[in-house]
């Protein structure tokens, strides 16, 4: 912490002339910025790619820290997102690592518990208890157990739709099921509207997998990832099978697969539903009062889930030499203050108490997930090996196109799962 002075009463009354006076006082003023200079302490935080796309709110975030920080400053380093977690694997071993990390929950986190400081000491047990997704940075997802890191921001996968669009075509509620998808499809496409948007090339395929899979009960998705269900199960061919119906029968653009544009087509208001992320919020606010969020309906029956977890994180490095201060930026992130400023930067915060929500689209989504309507589920892509998250996306790109039939995309994943050793099959998340 930056040291503070104080003129001594022994100086104030001596008989020093002005002239001296002043001299002291200059003398003082250089001899506080000098101890200032001396006790400056830097952080530093690396993040996973770009901070304007992927942490938006962390320049505000440690000005708001710094400020009430004295005498610390955080140095923000956006390291490239294709190799980052290479470059902190690589970190830990040359020992340069930074003092806070950009983490990913679920199996991009196991990997690096060993390098990582237990938190539990460090972050107050309320905040542990309070903040959504924390059991993701634990120990065997138990806040109970060692915590290596703590979430940021709250995280979904969620479709939007254009309200305006909707009411012209005549829908007159949000589709639930796939039936209810493929009849809303015709409706728009009867009104020269195109239903959905679409990028596999923007987004990839992780959020459609996610509910595609979400069709299998959460405790057998371990049963996915340690192989002993096959992903060429029958209830996954069939989900596949639905959602390739809606590129062939016209529901989404022409080129699903290599489109760019798919996300400013959505949200220029020239077509009425896009699948991705929470972290879309932001870039749509240009729809207003149109903008609407909804659970993709990939269900036979009402869909019954809702896939939301905070993926993105921080946490510490054991070899930071500044472990107590760094925790002291974790903690300020999770407080009101901290979380304020994520939820004004558009992203829906892990804390809520005391923060204002403006943001409407935030507010549906958050509506949604506090219903008790939906059963929570994790991000399937943050429990897979990165050759199985790879290949996901591969074959859905050209099963949802129908240039591969759903079950032979489904045997190949199999096939890329069944080649992992046999040490990363042997896995048990608690799901």
């Amino acid at each position: 912490m930056k040291r503070r002075w104080r003129v001594s009463t022994a100086l104030a009354a001596s008989a020093f002339t002005l002239a001296a006076l002043a001299t002291a006082g200059l003398g003082a003023v250089a001899t506080n910025a000098s101890a200032a200079a001396r006790t400056t302490t830097t952080l530093t935080l690396w993040q996973d790619g770009s901070v304007a796309s992927s942490a938006s709110y962390l320049p505000d975030l440690v000005a708001s820290f710094e400020h009430s920080h004295p005498g610390v400053k955080v140095n923000i380093i956006a390291e490239p997102s294709g190799n980052y977690f290479a470059l902190l694997q690589t970190s830990f071993i040359s020992k340069t690592a930074p003092d806070i990390a950009d983490l990913f929950a679920g199996t991009y986190l196991t990997g690096l518990e060993p390098y990582m400081t237990n938190l539990k000491s460090y972050i107050p047990a309320g905040l542990v208890k309070t903040a959504k997704g924390m059991k993701y940075y634990a120990e065997n997802e138990n806040i109970n157990q060692a915590l290596y890191g703590v979430p940021s921001a709250d995280q979904f996968y969620n479709g939007f739709y254009n309200k305006a669009l909707f009411r012209k075509a005549g829908i007159k509620s949000v589709p639930t099921t796939w039936s209810q998808l493929f009849a809303a499809c015709s409706m728009l496409k009867s009104h020269g509207i195109e239903p959905m948007s679409y990028s596999l090339n923007e987004n990839g395929a992780h959020e459609d997998w996610s509910y595609l899979a979400s069709a299998i009960a959460l405790s057998n998705w371990n049963s996915l990832l340690n192989d002993k269900l096959s992903y060429a199960d029958p209830t996954l061919i069939y989900q596949v099978q639905q959602w390739a119906m809606l590129y062939k029968n016209g529901c989404t653009n022409h080129d699903p697969v290599t489109s760019t544009t798919a996300q400013q087509v959505f949200s220029t208001g020239k077509s009425a539903m896009y699948v991705g992320g929470s972290w879309l919020i932001p870039p749509y606010q240009s729809l207003g009062a149109n903008l609407g969020v909804m659970i993709p309906p990939y269900s036979k029956g009402p869909q019954h889930t809702i896939v939301e977890m905070p993926g993105g994180g921080y946490g510490i490095p054991s070899s930071s030499q500044h472990v107590a201060l760094a925790a002291e930026f974790l903690t300020y992130m999770l407080s009101e203050k901290g979380q304020q400023i994520i939820a004004s930067s558009g992203q829906p915060p892990v804390i809520s108490a005391g923060v204002k929500l403006t943001n409407s689209a935030m507010k549906q989504l958050i509506a949604l997930a506090d219903s008790g309507n939906y059963v929570q589920y994790p991000m399937f892509d943050n429990y897979t090996q990165p050759s199985v998250a790879t290949a996901i996306n591969n074959e859905m790109n050209l099963a949802f196109v129908g240039q591969t039939s759903a079950k032979a995309a489904l045997l190949n994943l199999e096939a890329t799962q069944a080649a992992l050793p046999a040490k990363l099959r042997n896995i048990n998340y608690r799901f």
